[in-house]
């Protein structure tokens, strides 16, 4: 069954996926660091982003390290898929609720 599984070489998760995820939250908090809009959170928004991102980071770190150590040079496309979404998922949580934060600090030292 597993052999009708289509696979990814194993290469695009360590070498393109993992650094574009790093680019996206550094962009992503440059751009929200110069943008002159101030946007209001409420703490409980801040705590579910918080929740929602240790989840999805804890899966797609999980991934990542099972990949990393099992030495595999291929993936099924259901693991490489979820690897992507779970990751953009945390970015995304990390960007609403601890880069807010972030980014309020370097405005106060920007300023």
């Amino acid at each position: 069954m597993s052999a009708d599984i289509m696979q990814i070489n194993a290469k695009w998760l360590f070498d393109f996926i993992v650094p574009l995820i790093g680019v996206l939250i550094l962009f992503s908090l440059w751009y929200k660091i110069f943008r002159y809009e101030d946007e209001e959170m409420s703490i409980s928004e801040i705590m579910v982003n918080m929740i929602k991102m240790t989840a999805y980071g804890f899966l797609a770190v999980y991934i990542y390290l099972k990949v990393l150590y099992s030495s595999a040079t291929q993936l099924d496309v259901l693991t490489f898929f979820t690897f992507i979404l779970a990751s953009l998922e945390a970015t995304h949580c990390f960007i609403n609720s601890i880069g807010t934060y972030l980014v309020n600090l370097i405005r106060l030292w920007r300023d």
